[in-house]
């Protein structure tokens, strides 16, 4: 069991912002399954793949998903929605789910 899965966007912008999302939730190494994929938390296909991934092999305790501004796959503040119905589908509605939009 691990503590969390983190998802991300790819966009080296932002990697900063995630490595700073990793302190605020006191997450260190060995303690998550970090996902950087185009789109972060909007690339639904992607996010559904790795969920079912890391519950199989990992089962994590909470969720962190994010999507950042300017997004050039198209991810919006709105898509947290689907996303976190996505996580509660996959995981239970008991999952832990915290939702972060990142600025440059």
């Amino acid at each position: 069991m691990i503590k969390a899965i983190v998802f991300g966007c790819m966009d080296y912008r932002f990697q900063e912002n995630i490595q700073n999302l990793l302190k605020k939730y006191n997450l260190n190494y060995g303690d998550y399954d970090l996902v950087l994929i185009q789109g972060g938390a909007g690339n639904f296909d992607q996010l559904e793949k790795h969920l079912i991934t890391s519950k199989k092999l990992h089962n994590p305790l909470e969720v962190i998903l994010t999507i950042h501004e300017d997004c050039g796959f198209g991810s919006k503040i709105k898509d947290f929605n689907k996303a976190i119905s996505i996580c509660k589908n996959i995981l239970g509605k008991e999952c832990n789910i915290s939702i972060e939009y990142l600025y440059k």
